[in-house]
């Protein structure tokens, strides 16, 4: 039989975050950042990679889809070897710094991606399903990978916040200010 929790395990947890987040805030806000900065990027990539694909559900769908799989993909890969990264905040740096330049190096390749979708569908004779694959292809092609460092930097940042801490106080604060963040970036975007 479980038993109820005791108050003074229920003040101990709020007297931990009410620990983190003062001397947390500018972790917060860069994640914050991050977050908004991440979906900017999606929505400039989604804009990029329409004029290759044209306007349709189904390629917005897949880019969708390539976008979610890499953070799914980094955030997995990370999750497993977080907790044994001797410095959490410098890995997460350099996957910010990695990010930034994916970002500018897929918005370079995607007019080189035209030509290539137009040569492959030129006949005008691949079928519906074979047309979702080679958008799918090309789009995992150019976003899987600065995706999937996207997708790391949670189970990264949370293997540093949570060193030393109550576990689970830090990492659903970061995963607040990023989704936060990520409103934020959407709204800025598509305006």
């Amino acid at each position: 039989m479980l038993d109820a929790p005791s108050a003074d395990s229920g003040k101990s947890v709020n007297q931990a975050a009410r620990g983190f987040f003062p001397a947390r805030l500018p972790l917060l806000a860069i994640f914050f950042l991050s977050g908004a900065s991440g979906l900017i990027y999606q929505v400039v990539w989604s804009r990029g990679l329409l004029l290759v694909f044209g306007s349709t559900t189904h390629a917005v769908s897949t880019v969708l889809a390539a976008f979610m799989g890499g953070l799914a993909l980094g955030s997995l890969a990370a999750a497993r070897r977080g907790d044994r990264v001797a410095h959490p905040l410098k890995v997460y740096a350099v996957l910010e710094v990695a990010i930034a330049v994916l970002a500018v190096a897929v918005l370079l390749a995607l007019p080189l991606l035209a030509p290539v979708y137009a040569a492959l569908t030129g006949s005008g004779e691949a079928s519906g399903a074979a047309l979702g694959l080679l958008r799918f292809a090309l789009a995992c092609a150019a976003l899987l990978t600065p995706t999937a460092l996207m997708g790391a930097t949670l189970p990264i940042l949370s293997a540093h916040v949570e060193r030393g801490g109550s576990p689970g106080t830090g990492a659903g604060a970061l995963y607040a200010a990023n989704t936060v963040g990520a409103v934020a970036g959407a709204a800025l975007a598509g305006f």
